[in-house]
């Protein structure tokens, strides 16, 4: 009787951990991209990598 709400919840909590992982290795690129264009911050397109996050 509990069955769609253990999917759900299952869903839900698979979405979050897949997601901390995802928003890990966009951290990474950023922080790669950084250090590589190190002296051309202003060419960082910081919403790149937030749409990338967020989708």
């Amino acid at each position: 009787s509990f069955q769609p709400w253990c999917r759900c919840i299952t869903t839900v909590y698979n979405y979050f951990v897949v997601t901390n992982f995802f928003w890990m290795f966009v951290e990474g690129c950023y922080l790669h991209t950084a250090i590589v264009m190190t002296y051309s911050t202003d060419k960082l397109r910081k919403w790149v990598f937030l749409f990338i996050g967020w989708c």
